[in-house]
């Protein structure tokens, strides 16, 4: 077949660019090395479009930032968006017909119309279906506290130890079992030395009757009676006990309110063990 001058000219001036055209397209397919796929990028376009979407008309009703979650719905986290609110997910990644959030800004239900402050445009609507419809792709951010909702219990308040059912709980074996007067100051003591603590030292008897009174006649002992108490070798207990009823039969040293020797007793409470014998 015989082309025209001209033709040939062209036919030859176009097969070097062919040949370059076929020799990329080799390299590229035999590198192994893909280029990166556009939807990447998209994805994370959409995204920042998609929170500044919702910075402009729901975060303020719908964040942790404002504290607010209005029908129970938050929109700056996916897991918050997929859960939804109190009637269906907000999100349904890759299905915005089931999204209730897509349905929300169509204003197609009267009882469903998001924003309040009116209708979004119609490209701000289309990015909302195409970052849905995209599998909503969305970064979290990491420490994000959970809003606490009035009226609702989180699965963390459930967990909370006063919550849990009481069970019973045999005291720790300690080092020095001897330091236990009851069962109680072995927890206490199993603590302290979990935490590296030294118990403080007993309180001798002078400071212990003065806390002992304190706590309960309400009043100091009188120098008289903490003298004698000091000299006294019997138990403590024995000696308070019927000091204590003397003073409760006398008028001027009756027992005052509780609530005036509260803050005594909690001022005294960390200077040592507050009733432990000497």
């Amino acid at each position: 077949m015989t082309f025209p001058p001209h033709r040939r000219t062209w036919i030859w001036l176009g097969l070097p660019l062919l040949a370059i055209a076929a020799a990329s397209s080799s390299a590229l397919l035999g590198s192994g090395e893909p280029s990166p796929p556009a939807a990447s990028k998209t994805g994370a376009a959409m995204e920042k479009q998609v929170r500044a979407l919702f910075e402009a008309h729901c975060y303020r009703c719908h964040s942790h930032q404002a504290n607010k979650s209005k029908g129970d719905l938050m929109l700056d986290s996916m897991a918050s968006m997929r859960k939804g609110g109190k009637t269906a997910p907000a999100v349904v990644p890759g299905d915005p017909a089931k999204s209730l959030l897509y349905k929300a800004v169509l204003h197609v239900d009267e009882d469903l119309q998001m924003p309040r402050d009116g209708k979004l445009k119609a490209d701000e609507i289309a990015l909302l279906h195409d970052w849905i419809k995209a599998g909503a792709p969305w970064t979290e951010t990491a420490g994000k506290p959970e809003l606490r909702l009035p009226g609702q219990i989180t699965e963390a308040d459930r967990k909370y130890w006063a919550f849990q059912p009481v069970k019973a709980a045999l005291p720790p074996k300690v080092a020095d079992p001897a330091w236990a007067k009851n069962p109680v100051d072995r927890f206490i003591r199993s603590r302290l030395a979990a935490e590296g603590i030294q118990p403080s030292p007993s309180a001798d008897r002078r400071a212990w009757v003065r806390r002992v009174y304190f706590d309960v006649v309400g009043l100091p002992p009188t120098p008289s009676e903490v003298d004698a108490f000091v000299a006294d070798k019997s138990s403590p207990a024995v000696i308070v006990g019927s000091s204590s009823a003397e003073k409760s039969a006398s008028p001027a040293r009756a027992p005052v309110p509780r609530i005036a020797s509260v803050g005594t007793v909690e001022y005294a409470g960390p200077l040592g063990t507050f009733c432990r014998s000497p």
